[in-house]
């Protein structure tokens, strides 16, 4: 399983972009199926031809621009993303533990 990879939906959107090989700004079958084998998941063929179907509303066989968000759930649960509507900001950092005093009141350096 790919590792974890936090985007928000616009950077999923970039992300997808880089697959539409020629250029219509929509994700075929075969587009998706390379995104999915880049991500490193296995059975990306049938991945990407199942995801197509739940994804294109319109029945034209591709996901364009306003059915892109119907492919943010393969995306979490298959390819590993956590994608959010916002920018999510790094988890704060911990404090080192020699940078609190030691239990005499002297620091640590």
């Amino acid at each position: 399983m790919p590792t974890r990879e936090r985007l928000t939906v616009q950077e999923f959107k970039d992300w997808l972009k880089q697959f539409d090989t020629n250029c219509d700004g929509q994700i075929s079958r075969k587009e998706l199926r390379e995104a999915i084998r880049r991500r490193g998941a296995r059975f990306a063929g049938l991945r990407a031809l199942f995801a197509v179907r739940r994804a294109d509303k319109n029945r034209n066989g591709v996901v364009d621009d306003s059915e892109v968000e119907h492919l943010i759930e393969l995306a979490e649960r298959e390819l590993g993303f956590m994608i959010t509507d916002t920018a999510v900001p790094p988890p704060p950092a911990r404090p080192c533990a020699t940078d609190s005093p030691s239990p005499r009141g002297y620091t640590v350096y």
